[in-house]
């Protein structure tokens, strides 16, 4: 891992590995696909929970520019605080594999807004929406930060990320439920907006320090 951003220049066509423009026309497709995909698969599971009212849960309960209001000083919050536990010295290596990853895309200010946009209707649509009235608040919290890889008992660096993040997300799960859904998808397009944007243009020292040997970043 130490010189994987030295290997990720060379002439992609003796490689595996895609270029950068490939490897974002890739990411956005999903993004795409999330956007639709989930949205759907929640209307699927409404049709079969007669309990789940998918219009209510999709509007909520106040005005949309009274969820805005409580989705964006949430998500800039969360998002900023995401972002000072991921630049502590002991999430160093965590920081550093994510952040060579996303230098090497090249993701554009664009791109960063559209992947947001999708990963915050897409995903609360379907949590927040229709399997947080099945599982309760704090469970659908526990299983979306988990599929998301961030409570990984074999590196106690990105769970200690994966609990605040578990809180974060229950504290959308109250909000949904208190204000209104798209609280939570404005908090959530706000984080993603936040910490996508620090992990694309991440400091030069970052990148550059070789000083973060293999064993850190595996533990």
């Amino acid at each position: 891992m130490k010189n994987y951003h030295h290997c990720a220049y060379v002439n992609f066509a003796f490689m595996e590995i895609p270029p950068p423009r490939a490897m974002r026309h890739q990411l956005t497709t999903m993004a795409g696909l999330t956007l639709l995909g989930m949205p759907l698969l929640a209307w699927v599971i409404a049709r079969f929970n007669d309990e789940i009212v998918l219009l209510e849960r999709w509007t909520g309960q106040s005005p949309i520019w009274v969820q805005v209001g409580y989705g964006l000083p949430a998500g800039l919050v969360s998002g900023f605080a995401a972002k000072f536990i991921v630049s502590r010295k002991f999430m160093e290596g965590v920081r550093l594999r994510y952040a060579r990853m996303f230098k090497d895309l090249r993701l554009n200010w664009s791109e960063i807004v559209f992947i947001s946009l999708c990963a915050g209707v897409g995903e609360e649509l379907l949590f927040r929406g229709v399997i947080q009235p099945i599982f309760g608040v704090v469970i659908t919290a526990v299983l979306f930060v988990a599929i998301h890889g961030y409570l990984n008992p074999r590196d106690w660096r990105i769970s200690v990320y994966g609990v605040f993040m578990t809180l974060v997300i229950v504290v959308l799960g109250f909000m949904t439920e208190s204000i209104g859904i798209w609280s939570a998808v404005v908090a959530h397009f706000v984080i993603d907006v936040v910490l996508l944007a620090d992990l694309a243009n991440p400091p030069a020292k970052v990148i550059n320090d070789e000083g973060v040997n293999d064993e850190q970043e595996g533990m």
